[in-house]
C-alpha cells in the first residue's frame, strides 16, 4: 500500500478534465486507494454517487468487479488523484480511515495507507508497525521496510527507546533486502540513542550489527573494529544471547578470512552460550559457521553441523538462518564436487529466498547457478566465496 510518487503522462492529465465532468464523489474517493473499492466503503463513507458511478461505468473508465469498483487503468486513478487538492485528498482519506479502521479484519497496511493520507500521526504509528510485522511474516520484506519508513516519518516525538526499536526493525528489513547502506544508517542512529540512554546490552548488540553490515559493504577494518567493540561491551555484562551473537559474528569474520581455527573456536563459544540460553536461531548460525569452517579445513565432520543448522532453522522458521544454511550447503557441495547434492540445495534455497525477498542469500545462490552445466556437471569457478 505504501507507494512512491508516480508521474502522470501529460496526455492522461488532459483526458482527466473531460472525465471529471462524468465522475462523482464515489470515483474521487476510489482514487485515494489502489486496487478495488467496495460499495460498503462508499456507502459508509457517505460517498455513494450512483449517477457518477453509472456514468464512469458506461464510458469504461471504471469496472465492476464482484460488487467493487476498480479503475480500468492505474494511470487513470493517478490522474484523478492528481486532480484533487491536498485538502480534498486529506479529507477523503480521513473519511475512509474512519470506516476501514472500525471494520474488523481490515489489513493494517490499508489502514496505515489512509492514515498517512489523512496525516493522522497517531494512527500511522499504531498501524504501520503492525503492517510491517504482517508483511515480514509472509516474506514481503520490501513492504515491511516501507512500512517502518512510514512509521518513522511520524515518530519524531515518540519516546527515544521506541524510535530506536523502529530503527532496528527497519535496519533488519533493509539488511534482508540488500539495502545495506540504509540498514547501516538506521542501525547507527539506533546506537546513538541506546548510548544516550545508557542501554549497554543494546549498545553492544548494535555494535555487532554494525560489524556485520560493514562486512557486507566491504569495509573489513570497520567490521573488525565494531566486532571487537561489541564483544568488549557485552563481556562487561552478564553473559546472554547478545554475547553469543557477538561471538558468532567474530567467528564469521574469521571464516570469511579463511582463518578456520579461529572461526571454529569462536563458533564453539557461541554454540555453548546459545545452548545455555536455548536460542535456536543463534545456535543455527553458529553451527553453520563451525560446519563451514571445518569443511574448508578438510574436516568432514562439518557436514553434520551444516545439516543440523538447516534443520534447526527450518523448525524455528528463522528465515535468514535457513537462507544462509542453503547458501553454505550449496557452496560446500560445489567446492567438493558433490554436484547432485549441490543442485538440490541450490534449487531449494533459491525457491525459499525468492518467495521471501531474501536478497543477500538469493544473490549468492545465483552466483552458483550462473555457471552453466558442461557435460552434465557444473563448471566450478576457481575461487568460491562463502557467506
Amino acid at each position: 500500500m505504501v507507494t512512491g510518487d508516480v508521474r502522470v503522462p501529460i496526455g492522461i492529465k488532459k483526458v482527466k478534465f473531460r472525465l471529471l465532468r462524468v465522475a462523482g464523489g464515489s470515483v474521487k474517493t476510489d482514487a485515494t486507494q489502489a486496487g478495488k473499492t467496495e460499495l460498503w466503503l462508499l456507502e459508509q463513507g457517505a460517498c455513494l454517487d450512483e449517477t457518477g458511478i453509472e456514468g464512469c461505468l458506461s464510458i469504461g473508465m471504471v469496472r465492476d468487479e464482484d460488487g467493487s469498483l476498480a479503475y480500468r487503468h492505474e494511470l487513470v486513478r493517478l490522474a484523478f488523484e492528481d486532480s484533487l487538492s491536498q485538502a480534498r485528498k486529506q479529507n477523503l482519506h480521513s473519511r475512509v480511515l474512519a470506516v476501514v479502521a472500525a471494520r474488523p479484519g481490515t489489513p493494517a497496511a490499508r489502514i496505515a495507507h489512509h492514515a498517512d493520507g489523512a496525516r493522522n500521526a497517531a494512527e500511522v504509528r499504531r498501524f504501520a508497525p503492525v503492517a510491517a510485522i504482517e508483511a515480514a511474516s509472509v516474506g514481503a520484506h520490501r513492504e515491511a521496510a516501507s512500512q517502518y519508513e512510514l512509521a518513522l516519518r511520524y515518530a519524531l516525538d515518540i519516546p527515544a527507546d521506541e524510535r530506536a526499536r523502529l530503527l532496528e526493525q527497519l535496519s533488519y528489513e533493509c539488511h534482508l533486502t540488500s539495502r545495506h547502506e540504509r540498514a547501516l544508517e538506521a542501525r547507527s542512529e539506533a546506537l546513538k540513542i541506546w548510548c544516550a540512554l545508557g542501554e549497554r546490552i543494546k549498545e553492544g548488540d548494535s555494535l555487532r550489527w554494525l560489524s556485520r553490515l560493514s562486512w557486507y559493504l566491504g569495509r573489513r577494518q570497520h567490521a573488525e573494529q565494531f566486532g571487537d567493540d561489541a564483544i568488549a561491551t557485552l563481556e562487561s555484562l552478564p553473559p546472554g544471547p547478545e554475547l553469543a551473537m557477538a561471538y558468532g559474528n567474530r567467528a564469521q569474520l574469521h571464516m570469511e578470512a579463511t582463518e578456520t581455527d579461529d572461526a571454529i573456536s569462536w563458533a564453539q563459544r557461541a554454540i555453548t552460550l546459545a545452548e545455555r540460553s536455548a536460542c535456536h536461531d543463534i545456535l543455527s548460525d553458529a553451527l553453520n559457521t563451525r560446519g563451514t569452517a571445518r569443511l574448508v579445513a578438510g574436516d568432514v565432520s562439518g557436514w553434520p553441523d551444516l545439516e543440523r543448522c538447516l534443520e534447526v532453522a527450518l523448525a524455528g522458521g528463522y528465515q535468514s538462518q535457513v537462507a544462509r544454511a542453503y547458501t553454505n550447503l550449496t557452496a560446500m557441495a560445489v567446492s567438493q564436487r558433490r554436484f547432485l547434492q549441490a543442485s538440490g540445495y541450490l534449487r531449494q534455497g533459491l525457491e525459499y529466498c525468492e518467495r521471501r525477498d531474501l536478497d543477500p542469500w538469493r544473490l549468492y545462490l545465483l552466483y552458483y547457478r550462473g555457471p552453466q552445466t558442461y557435460g552434465g556437471k557444473i563448471h566450478v569457478r576457481e575461487r568460491l566465496r562463502i557467506q
